[in-house]
Order: structure tokens, then sequence, then C-alpha cells
């Protein structure tokens, strides 16, 4: 018991200590510039955010973002939080820029002009932060703001516009996210092919059947994840095809698409693909096909082939 208490009593010295070295964060607007025809409420939350208290300051933001629209007037300075990183995970908190974003979110189409200024701007923090809300907000005017900064030289500020773009999703933005599969950062391939996951669009399929190819591993895993939420009945054949590719990891990423995607087309395949010369191979594809089946016959594939030869076309008469 009194190891706990001296664990718990240093625990709180370190927080104190955190605060007190990395707290003293201030927004890049002058205090003075507060209007003087603010509501007092609203005042009064605007100068918790020059707070040396990180925890104020992120109060303040919360309690701005409960007020809605009433918030309009705290916009610029709510933009100019979306700097003010300071962890706070230790309290188990999400950081205050990250709820500057959903303060915005909540102000909505009030908040869509100046998030867009933003964008132009020379902090590339608020930048991401700015271009992330205007995604959530979901307003077509951002569209072709951020299609501006998919050209961007920093590649975090392309992966943002790509995100966000995915959620406004805007006819013009299709074309656009498809390029950014081809970045030459392998972080915004990631942000483009999770991006396409969410577009019901044939093409956003196309473009990731392509990808699955792409020489980045963890791209290639996004890619799979995409593929699995589309579920996109023509992604099967080729899928199929790709159990026999002659890349090892092509193969693999095939039959756990093709598990997620849950489709009776791909039975027979995945159990031929339990013979592969790969080990990995034959593991995702048994995977599969109990995704698929809800069936364990493990990676036998003359039990798989048994089992489905009996209950084949009960099967797919059913479907």
């Amino acid at each position: 018991m009194k190891m706990i208490k001296t664990v718990s009593a240093l625990s709180v010295v370190i927080a104190v200590i955190s605060i007190a070295a990395t707290g003293c964060y201030q927004p890049n607007i002058p205090k003075e510039n507060i209007p003087p025809d603010v509501p007092i409420e609203i005042e009064e939350k605007i100068k918790g955010l020059y707070s040396w208290n990180p925890l104020k300051r992120r109060n303040s933001v919360v309690q701005l973002g409960q007020m809605n629209a009433r918030a309009i007037p705290a916009i610029p300075f709510l933009i100019s939080v979306l700097d003010d990183r300071i962890w706070l995970g230790w309290l188990g908190l999400t950081r205050t820029n990250e709820e500057a974003v959903k303060a915005l979110v909540k102000i909505g189409k009030p908040a869509v002009e100046p998030l867009i200024s933003s964008l132009k701007g020379k902090n590339w923090r608020i930048r991401v932060r700015a271009a992330l809300a205007l995604g959530e907000i979901k307003d077509s005017r951002a569209a072709e703001p951020l299609l501006a900064i998919l050209k961007d030289k920093d590649h975090v500020i392309r992966a943002s516009a790509v995100m966000a773009l995915a959620k406004i999703n805007d006819p013009s933005t299709m074309e656009p996210l498809i390029a950014a599969l081809k970045d030459e950062d392998a972080f915004v391939r990631i942000a483009a092919a999770r991006a396409l996951g969410y577009l019901k669009d044939p093409r956003a399929s196309e473009a990731l059947l392509a990808a699955l190819r792409d020489e980045d591993v963890d791209v290639q895993r996004r890619v799979v994840k995409s593929l699995v939420k589309l579920k996109d009945p023509h992604t099967v054949e080729p899928l199929i095809a790709a159990l026999k590719d002659k890349n090892k990891r092509i193969r693999r990423r095939a039959a756990v698409a093709l598990g997620g995607i849950k489709d009776y087309r791909a039975v027979e395949p995945l159990i031929d693909a339990l013979k592969d010369e790969k080990l990995l191979v034959r593991v995702k594809s048994a995977y599969a096909l109990y995704e698929i089946t809800g069936k364990d016959l493990g990676r036998s594939p003359e039990k798989w082939q048994e089992w489905w030869t009996k209950n084949k076309q009960n099967i797919l008469k059913s479907r």
C-alpha cells in the first residue's frame, strides 16, 4: 500500500513538472485583438486559450465547441490553437488541437472560409489540422483549395488534403485521389489508399487493385483494408487471379482481401491456394476460407475439397 501511495505521489509530481515545463503555449493572435463586442461568456473562454495551464486551455476549447454557432467570434482563436499540441495522454485526454478541430467542426459552415485561408499559412501543423477540419465539415467550397495543396512540398500536408477530400467526396476529387496513389511518399499513398476506401466508385476499386503491387508493405496492407471495406464484387475475379501471382506478397494480400470480401466465388481458388509453396500464403488462405464459410477445417486442401464437394450446390443455390 505504501508503495502504491509513493508511486501515486510521484505521478502527481511528474504531472505538475510536465505542465510547468510544457504548458507555456500562447496563440499567435495577440490577446488585445479580442473584439470588444464579443459576449462576455465567449470572451472568457477565448482568454482561457492564453492560460499557462494546458488543462484550462483545453477546457476552454471544449466549452467553445459546446456553444456551437454562438462561438463564431472565437473561430480565428480556435484556428490559432490548432498548433497547441501539448500531450495530455497521461491524464487520458486528447490534445487541445484535436479538441479545437472538433470545436470548429461543430461551428460548421461559418468556419469554412477562415479555415481555407489558414491552409495558406506558414505553420504546417495548423495547415494539417485545418485541412482535417474542412474534411469533417464536408463543405464543397473547400474542395478546390484542398486540391491545390495536393501539390505541397510537405508530404504531411498532402496526406491531410487527401483524407479531407475523400470525406468531402466532391465529384472533382476522384482523379486527384487516384493520382495520389502514385505519390513519391509512402505516407501519402497510404492516406490515398485509405481515402479511396470511403468512396463507392468503381474507379476507386480499379485503382486499389493496381496499388496492390505497391513496393511499400504498409501501402499494400492499407489497400487490402480498403478493398475489404468497399466489398466491390468486381474486384473478386482480379483478386482470384492474384492468388497465382509470382509475387508471394501479392498472393498473400489477395487471400486476405478475398476473406474480407466474403464472396463464395473465391472458395475453390482459395482451396487450391492451400497448396501454395509459401507457408504464409497457405495460412492466410485457410483463414480466408474460415471467414467466408464459417468452417474451421485447418490448412488441409483435401478436407476443404471434400466439404466443398458435398456442400457447394446447396450453398450456391441459397445465395
